[in-house]
């Protein structure tokens, strides 16, 4: 998806309805971005509200894109 701040796509590996491993590309400005989602993600149940709860972005026009975007997609 492609946002003003950047673009950014996931790619989940989901084993019995847990991330086991999550990949993220970004072209944003932070190149912090896709690790920090990394690591925040694995781990969690596949659930948008789940998801959701494990991000820790402080930047609140980022973390609304890419709650917005999780919502629409899974």
């Amino acid at each position: 998806a492609r946002f003003p701040w950047g673009e950014i796509g996931f790619h989940f590996k989901v084993s019995a309805g847990v991330v086991t491993e999550c990949r993220v590309f970004s072209d944003s400005m932070d190149p912090t971005l896709p690790s920090i989602l990394e690591t925040a993600l694995a781990g969690h149940s596949f659930s948008a509200r789940e998801l959701e709860k494990a991000i820790t972005i402080e930047d609140t026009t980022v973390k609304s894109d890419i709650v917005g975007l999780l919502y629409e997609n899974i």
